[in-house]
């Protein structure tokens, strides 16, 4: 089986500071497509995150697309995201 991810965030990580420093990225988005050897589609899954007391800025809208409103209206809850993931 192959797993194939991919995010979209609120902005750029910064490496220099802690990964639970303020300022770093929230996840807004997440999809997942799980494949046979063969390359076969076995599952997919695509989750938009409800923003918890942060917002998506207006220049990470503009690359993928999902604003605070929408994220607020459709999306999950972070841990119910990352359970499903895992």
């Amino acid at each position: 089986m192959l797993l194939f991810f991919d995010t979209e965030t609120t902005g750029k990580a910064d490496f220099k500071a802690p990964f639970s420093a303020p300022h770093q990225p929230k996840l807004v988005q997440l999809g997942a497509m799980l494949c046979a050897e063969d390359g076969g589609k076995v599952a997919q899954l695509e989750f938009l995150v409800r923003p918890d007391g942060w917002e998506i800025p207006d220049e990470a809208a503009n690359v993928h697309g999902f604003t605070t409103d929408h994220c607020l209206q459709y999306g999950f809850a972070l841990k119910t995201v990352l359970n499903i993931f895992n």
